[in-house]
Order: C-alpha cells, then structure tokens, then sequence
C-alpha cells in the first residue's frame, strides 16, 4: 500500500498548480472578455498580451506535469518524460489507429453537415499554402505539446496507481473537460462555435470524457508512449480544425462528433473486459 501511495505523490498537487495557472489567465480572459487564438487563418489577431495569456493558460497542465515531474522524480523523471515523448515506434497498426479514429469523427460530422444543406467553401489554409504551414505547427502546440506532458505525462500513470483504467479514465476525463469550460467565455476560441457557452460545453463535456477513456487505451497498448497520446491529440484538433475552415460547423455537428469518441469509449471498455496482458485487471484493483 505504501508503494502506490508513493507513486501517485504529487497528483493532486499537479491538478492544482494546473488549474490555478488556467485560471489566472483564461479566467481573466473570459471575465474580461479579452479576444483568444483562433485556428481559423481569417480571425482577428490577439494583441501580443492576450496571446500571452492565451498561450500560458493552454500550456498549464505541461507546466503543471514537467514541474511535478522534476520535484517528485527529479532528473531520472525527466529524462523518462522526454523518453516516452520521443518514443516513435510505436508500429504501422497503432499509427493507423491514431490517424482513422479523428477522421472517422470528422468524417461523419460533414457528412451531417452536407445531409442538413451545408455546402463546403474553399479553406485559406489551401489557398495560402503559408497560412497551412502556421496552422498546423499551431495545432501541434496549442493542445498536444501544451497538454499531454501534465495529462498522460504527468497524472494519467499516478491515477492508475490508485484506480482501475476505467476509473482513472473517467476522473481524468471529467477535470480535463472542466479545465477547458474558460474557452467556452473567451471571444475567437475555437468552442465558441459551439454557440452558446453553456449548451456548448454540455455536448463537449461528454466527448472529453470519452477521448480520456481513449487515451488510456494508447497509453496501456503503446507501453505508456507520450509521442502516441500527442499524435493522436493533433491529429484529433488538426482534423476538426481543418473541417472548420471548410464548412460552417453547428452543434448538431459537434454532437456528433462527440458520439463518435463516445462510442468508441464505449467499444474500448467492452474489449477491456478480455483477458489480454496489457489489458488484464483493468476493471479491478
């Protein structure tokens, strides 16, 4: 009992250090209704101040999870951390997984979105083939590197040591949906396509929930690769950001994209239940 506490040293600490840079930074952008970054090549930019606000809160949980690392497992921790981020063999079907699942979702969102008579417009990232450079190295660094060394890096393996993967799962994804409700009140943010914050964040909460679940499915099938969750989070942002530049998205849309990572949350927990041994125990202590 004494090891397993000792390995999740340090997680609540992470949570709340996160959250507290979060807040001081997108809190006082929603409360002061200060623009965000956008995706989008054709909205407005942010004054350089905003931008900075906007870019340290987004990178709170690696802030959060590279600082916790370092005081709870000092260098040794570190250099574990950089391993399993740069740890890219992770072989062709788990590369495939991580690629099919985000297009699946973003696949059948404009699918609805043609069967209600949208029609797609031609995107500026295809017209100025500069404007896509910037977009994607954006996408890698607004999310993937600005998150996933605090969520998978840091809390996803300390909350395992204490909980099954299904409940471990639904705890990291509950406070990760939470961490971003601040977007959903910051003028430009991308889930302020959502419409109206609070029926927005309700149709996002859930599909976070079910990403988590999906994550740590990587996380145990790719023996706890970092690089696997990041690739997989840009991949998941660059997909439906992309599609944004193409169409008008509404919230049936994002719904169901949402029921996509739901669904297959669900078909994961369902083959979690056979006895294979990077899966087995999951459901118990």
């Amino acid at each position: 009992m004494t090891e397993r506490v000792n390995k999740s040293k340090g997680l609540w600490v992470f949570f709340i250090l996160a959250y507290a840079i979060m807040l001081l930074t997108w809190g006082t952008m929603a409360a002061f209704q200060i623009e965000g970054a956008s995706a989008n090549p054709d909205a407005p930019a942010p004054s350089p101040g905003a931008l900075l606000l906007f870019a340290v809160g987004g990178f709170s949980p690696s802030i959060a999870g590279i600082i916790m690392t370092w005081r709870v497992e000092g260098r040794p921790g570190l250099k574990d951390l950089w391993s399993r981020a740069t740890r890219f063999n992770l072989g062709w079907k788990w590369y495939l997984t991580v690629v099919l699942i985000p297009i699946l979702a973003a696949g059948l969102s404009a699918v609805a979105y043609l069967f209600r008579g949208g029609a797609f417009v031609e995107s500026p990232l295809l017209i100025q083939p500069l404007n896509l450079i910037g977009f994607t190295v954006l996408i890698f660094l607004g999310g993937p590197i600005s998150e996933e060394f605090g969520w998978r890096g840091f809390a996803l393996d300390r909350l395992l040591t204490r909980w099954n993967a299904m409940s471990a799962s639904l705890i990291l994804g509950v406070l990760w949906a939470l961490w971003h409700l601040p977007l959903f009140f910051i003028p430009g943010t991308f889930q302020q396509q959502y419409g109206d914050p609070v029926p927005g964040f309700i149709v996002f909460a859930p599909g976070v929930i079910g990403r988590s679940v999906v994550y740590t499915w990587l996380h145990l099938g790719t023996r706890r690769s970092l690089w696997a969750a990041i690739l997989y989070h840009a991949v998941s942002n660059y997909t439906i950001s992309f599609l944004a530049t193409l169409m008008s998205i509404g919230l049936v849309e994002h719904l169901l994209i949402e029921c996509v990572y739901i669904l297959i949350a669900a078909i994961i927990v369902i083959s979690w239940q056979r006895d294979k041994p990077e899966t087995r125990g999951l459901f118990s202590e």
